[in-house]
């Protein structure tokens, strides 16, 4: 089924929803799995007598895993909501197509938590042994990593802004931005603390700055 069937009044086919749902659940997988080895990471590394704290190291990580699986529970939840409504209405919140176009963006953004969160310890670790492969992996990753968050959002967005009732895009806009905003400001919040900088805005705009290209930080060692 053809996505072009999420632009027609009465929304997406069901089978088109289901498709999405099956995606949703393997990511939903995949973050708790991520979560389960950076526990096991934490544990390898945590060494008796070590001033290190790995809850600042790994903070990045968690983050990451608890947005993805927030986001992916979001995502499912609108999909299943999506399922009951028999077509598009006045108000936003009726839409079946808004549900549908709405948990597309939100898993976008839960694919690029989900990458974030895996690749991390894995660009990390490579950088160990060298930090040029470290860097070329995170630069392999940064393309994905844009479209997943920025591109692929916004083009669906744009797409939408013809064939939506004005009510409905400004309401889609603030389901994509709301959450780009939560997943910038708390990763940038976690950077801050893990370059154990003073609080301040100058600081904290360098690291909202530092997020547009994050992948590219990856390999870098952790202090």
């Amino acid at each position: 089924m053809s996505i072009k069937q999420m632009f027609l009044d009465d929304g997406p086919e069901i089978s088109l929803v289901q498709n999405r749902l099956t995606a949703a659940g393997l990511i939903l997988a995949a973050l708790f799995f991520s979560g389960s080895f950076s526990i096991a990471l934490y544990a390898q590394f945590k060494e008796p007598g070590t001033t290190k704290d790995y809850r600042i190291v790994f903070a990045q990580i968690e983050v990451a895993l608890a947005i993805g699986v927030c986001l992916t529970l979001l995502t499912i939840a609108a999909l299943l909501v999506c399922q009951q409504l028999s077509g598009s209405w006045e108000p936003w919140f009726n839409s079946r197509r808004w549900w549908f176009a709405a948990s597309t963006i939100w898993l976008y953004l839960s694919l690029s938590q989900a990458m974030s969160a895996g690749l991390t310890e894995v660009v990390y670790g490579l950088a160990i042994c060298s930090e040029l492969v470290g860097f070329v992996i995170g630069a392999l990753a940064y393309p994905i990593w844009l479209l997943l968050l920025f591109y692929a959002p916004l083009h669906l967005l744009g797409r939408m802004r013809t064939r939506m009732r004005a009510s409905e895009h400004r309401a889609l806009l603030v389901a994509y931005l709301l959450p780009l905003a939560v997943i910038i400001g708390l990763t940038a919040e976690v950077y801050r603390l893990q370059s154990k900088e003073p609080p301040g805005v100058l600081v904290y705009l360098g690291e909202l700055g530092t997020q547009i290209g994050q992948p590219l930080t990856w390999w870098r060692p952790w202090t």
